[in-house]
């Protein structure tokens, strides 16, 4: 096991290249029907500020 979280920490430094203004994620999938783990990352661009407009009647 170690040597596949070696393996995955220097894939991620290797592939992973950070874009401004975008959101990112790791979801980690347990197989447990094939004792495996699976590795998702993710990423959305962020789309600007949250904000909520009140409105009176």
């Amino acid at each position: 096991m170690l040597a596949e979280s070696k393996e995955l920490i220097e894939n991620y430094h290797h592939y992973f290249k950070r874009i401004p203004r975008n959101l990112y994620w790791l979801v980690i999938v347990d197989n447990h029907f094939n004792d495996r783990y699976y590795f998702f990352l993710y990423n959305q661009k962020k789309l600007g500020p949250n904000f909520s407009i009140h409105m009176n009647y």
